[in-house]
């Protein structure tokens, strides 16, 4: 006997199967958000492991400089390896037999403008001219353009502007513009007037372009530039490629690095150049004992016996600005004239020496006290006072470089500007005041002979590393007077370093890419500029196997 349906079983039926289709749906799609979400999760941990690895790279390299910074004086040892590897002690999920996993790795590179390509490594800024150390003073007007003008493509109109875009006042340079040109372009705008914290700052200088600034791509590398062929490549293993790119300023310029006034163990140096000799005396006396504060102090208030020996920058003045100053300054002194003298100077004895000036004489660097006599002139008769550091081998090569380490020569002239004489190209050289071409050629050319080259971690001379600006003398390409003259502007390595960090995680090897300057003239130092780059701007190849 058969029982008859009345359909209520086939509308059940359907019911349960589009439940079940509802149900099978959420669980699809509540799967398909999981994996999302950890593919979300795993991609966000890479990103922070790479970060993490990123500034990893950035402690290695700020402890490798300053390694080099304390190694033997006179010379300065850069690593071999500009890349790590960080592994884990925790047992990976997927290999929970197996500790000591790779984590990650971290490569430090610099961009090579003349090879326009990465390298292994760290920019020395000190080879390009910082343009924070030019004279802005009026007088010196003449000089900080002639500086400006060694840069190819630079014009007369651009290095006017440069130097207006800097300077604190609103007075219009002779080819220049101030605030009030970029008043009329666009309302508010103004000169910025005041030192520069990126080169980008450049940008609002009138005539400026990226093109000029950047070259060719007008664009910065750091930010658009592929990085490529990890591990990269030494140079070494490169032909130079100059000429195949059209360099910018940003080749020549910077803004960061300087002379510090800080020994390597963060101690200051004594201030030769100081106005107080009374205070000079009694740093130098801490220091260095009473015989050399002595020496140093006469040579400050008196000057050198032998005053031909002096060397004097040549400098490019402005002559109506320069009696404009010295007009001013002589009504100065009438004024104190005036005054009760005896308010005015500060007399004490120290040592042999009555102390009663601010000092008629600067010091530009250790080699105008090298084999100098000073002959002070006390009430008990004349006092001939030698150099403690006669003009031999041992005091170049060994006692040279402790000096240096000691003292700090700055302000010895009105340009603060340095150049790494080791490795800066020739039209930073030319920017040297009282640079001559026969001199730039010289140093080229033995740069070359003695494997000093750019970018060059050694510079073999009797089979030493002697990075110290000595070897100029020592070679023969300067004679002591020229080195006096160009001292206070070479130095053989600067202190501040322009790189990019970047942090590779593994297994699936994420990329984060941070450009960083360090400054090693403050202690500790200091990243003084840090941007984190977009990895999707920076392509990068799969990491070459070790």
């Amino acid at each position: 006997m058969t029982r008859e349906t009345d359909g209520r079983d086939g509308f059940l039926m359907l019911v349960v199967c589009v439940l079940l289709l509802i149900l099978i749906s959420a669980a699809y799609l509540f799967s398909e958000r999981m994996l999302i979400s950890n593919v979300a999760s795993t991609g966000a941990l890479q990103a922070r492991q790479a970060n993490s690895l990123s500034e990893s790279g950035i402690a290695y390299t700020r402890a490798k400089i300053q390694s080099a910074f304390q190694s033997d004086q006179g010379k300065v040892e850069w690593p071999e390896q500009w890349t790590g590897e960080v592994r884990s002690t925790v047992p990976r999920s997927d290999q929970q037999d197996k500790r000591d996993q790779l984590f990650g790795e971290f490569q430090v590179s610099c961009w090579d403008h003349e090879r326009s390509a990465w390298i292994p490594g760290v920019a020395d800024e000190s080879c390009k001219l910082n343009l924070n150390h030019l004279p802005l003073d009026k007088l010196y007007a003449p000089e900080a353009r002639r500086m400006l003008m060694c840069i190819p493509r630079m014009t007369l109109a651009i290095a006017d502007s440069i130097l207006d875009w800097m300077d604190e006042d609103e007075e219009q340079r002779e080819f220049g513009a101030e605030s009030s040109y970029y008043q009329s372009k666009s309302a508010g705008a103004k000169a910025r007037n005041q030192r520069l914290e990126q080169l980008e700052d450049l940008l609002g200088v009138r005539g400026m372009t990226p093109e000029l600034l950047y070259g060719s791509r007008a664009s910065s590398p750091w930010s658009s530039e592929p990085i490529v062929n990890f591990p990269l490549k030494s140079l070494d293993s490169m032909s130079s490629s100059s000429g195949r790119e059209r360099l910018g300023f940003s080749a020549f310029l910077t803004v960061n690095g300087g002379p510090s006034v800080y020994r390597a163990d963060g101690e200051k140096k004594v201030l030769v150049n100081q106005d107080d000799l009374v205070q000079l005396f009694d740093d130098l006396e801490r220091v260095l004992g009473e015989d050399i504060a002595t020496y140093v102090v006469a040579y400050r208030m008196v000057g050198p016996k032998d005053k031909t020996i002096l060397v004097k920058d040549e400098f490019a003045l402005d002559a109506a600005e320069q009696t404009r100053q010295r007009a001013a300054q002589q009504r100065g002194e009438n004024v104190e004239s005036e005054q009760d003298a005896s308010a005015l100077t500060r007399v004490e004895q120290r040592g042999p020496l009555m102390i009663d000036t601010d000092g008629g004489f600067l010091v530009r660097s250790a080699y105008d006290l090298v084999g100098v006599s000073v002959e002070y002139q006390s009430e008990d008769g004349s006092l001939l006072l030698e150099s403690p550091w006669p003009e031999n081998d041992y005091t170049f090569d060994q006692l040279l470089p402790k000096i240096n380490e000691q003292l700090s020569f700055v302000l010895g002239t009105p340009v603060l500007a340095q150049v790494n004489v080791n490795q800066s190209p020739e039209q930073v050289l030319f920017a040297v005041p009282g640079m001559l071409p026969d001199v730039v050629n010289r140093i080229v050319t033995s740069r070359d002979q003695l494997g000093i080259y750019r970018y060059s971690s050694e510079a073999r001379i009797s089979g030493k590393q002697y990075m110290a600006i000595d070897w100029l003398r020592r070679s023969g390409t300067l004679d002591l007077k020229e080195m006096r003259l160009f001292a206070p502007y070479f130095t053989n390595v600067g202190n501040a370093f322009h790189f990019m960090s970047t942090g590779i995680s593994h297994p699936n090897k994420h990329h984060a890419h941070r450009e960083i300057i360090l400054d090693f003239r403050y202690k500790p130092s200091r990243v003084v500029f840090a941007r984190a780059v977009d990895s999707r701007s920076l392509l990068t190849s799969e990491v070459a196997a070790r």
